[in-house]
């Protein structure tokens, strides 16, 4: 069994996942800015839903983004520390490959997987033929549009989790999720488990596809000292 944590956006997804890929239990909660009170609580009550502790996993699973840089650092700090403390094996899941997965198996549409960015863009992803054609990139809401119109040429569209950020269109058909799929988180950390495709902890990195905002911290002035 193993640990699969996804905390890259608003809603966060836990999962216990067989080795088989079946969904032992789930927990699916909102994240967002109480996630580091929130974590371990809600981690808790996973485990104890099937009264099972960590002793029972045998490795981790956690998506590696893009989403949200605190959501990121908070779910692959604990992956990787877990992983480093108990000396199991540790797998990094794209977030766009979740959020993809439950619609690539339909081979004559192109899937754009879409998410919030803060600087006034999306992150965007593109998957056709159960493959990801192109790796997530950074874009404004006009120029990803004009980019699917070009995708749209060779086939139907199915933009994949915040499609109302483009706003109506006809060139795709919008499937918005508010977060990834229990299910494929599960299967997807099984397939890499059994592959053998895991990653030290000390090398497992977060995709943020745009360095993070790092603002300069306010000074006081002097009269204020």
């Amino acid at each position: 069994m193993y640990l699969a944590m996804d905390t890259t956006g608003p809603v966060a997804v836990f999962v216990l996942a067989g080795d088989d890929g079946s969904v032992v239990a789930s927990r699916v909660f909102e994240g967002h800015r109480s996630l580091s009170q929130s974590f371990y609580e809600h981690l808790d009550a996973l485990f104890e839903s099937v009264s099972m502790t960590i002793d029972n996993v045998n490795g981790f699973s956690v998506t590696t983004g893009p989403g949200s840089f605190t959501g990121i650092r908070i779910g692959m700090t604990t992956a990787k520390t877990m992983a480093q403390v108990t000396g199991k094996p540790l797998v990094g899941i794209p977030t766009f490959d979740c959020l993809a997965h439950p619609y690539i198996s339909v081979s004559h549409e192109t899937v754009v997987t879409v998410l919030h960015s803060r600087r006034l863009e999306v992150y965007a992803a593109v998957f056709r033929a159960g493959a990801q054609i192109c790796a997530p990139f950074a874009a404004t809401p006009s120029e990803l549009t004009e980019q699917i119109r070009d995708l749209s040429a060779d086939g139907p569209v199915r933009v994949v989790g915040s499609p109302e950020l483009l706003g109506v269109s006809d060139m795709f058909v919008p499937t918005e999720v508010s977060h990834i799929s229990v299910e494929s988180f599960a299967v997807l950390t099984a397939q890499k488990m059994a592959l053998g495709d895991t990653t030290s902890y000390l090398t497992l990195l977060p995709e943020y596809v745009v360095p993070p905002t790092i603002t300069r911290p306010k000074t006081q002035s002097l009269s204020q000292q």
